[in-house]
């Protein structure tokens, strides 16, 4: 779904730290506002971490919102559930959104070293390398240095 399918409500608040765990909670579970789920996402971990996680799960396993607040909620839940990241990404692959997949290169890149690397089935960095070339010209171009990070990091 493009971003412009969600009613976008402007709310009286300057930060989502503002909100109460409820308001949050609406703002993420309803993407009352799609800027700003991520944010919320983070802040609510900051009080739930259970339930942001939840809730940041959800959100990827039913496709919800648009690529740029999936890429910021995968961006979170690398952070807090790499293996939720790895089994979405195993199970999602082949219909993951190029701006998506580009985010996830670079989580995996940037912790290729750590002991994430050893998380990774046998043949996983193979899978994830050889869908770039699935994308068109022009979604290749676009991540082009996130799949060079990739690549660079798990040759």
């Amino acid at each position: 779904m493009k971003s412009d399918e969600y009613k976008l409500v402007l709310h009286d608040y300057e930060n989502v730290s503002e909100l109460a765990d409820d308001e949050l909670i609406e703002l993420i579970s309803k993407i009352l506002d799609i800027e700003e789920v991520p944010s919320a996402v983070e802040e609510l971990y900051l009080r739930q971490p259970d339930t942001a996680i939840d809730h940041a799960r959800s959100i990827m396993e039913n496709s919800l919102g648009d690529e740029y607040m999936q890429a910021g909620v995968v961006q979170f839940l690398f952070e807090y559930d790499n293996d939720f990241v790895i089994r979405f990404v195993a199970d999602s692959l082949d219909k993951m959104n190029y701006y998506v997949y580009g985010c996830v290169l670079e989580c995996f890149a940037l912790e290729s070293e750590q002991p994430f690397a050893e998380k990774l089935p046998g043949q996983f960095p193979e899978s994830i390398s050889k869908r770039y070339e699935k994308y068109t010209i022009e979604e290749k171009s676009k991540i082009a240095e996130a799949y060079k990070m990739f690549t660079e990091a798990y040759a």
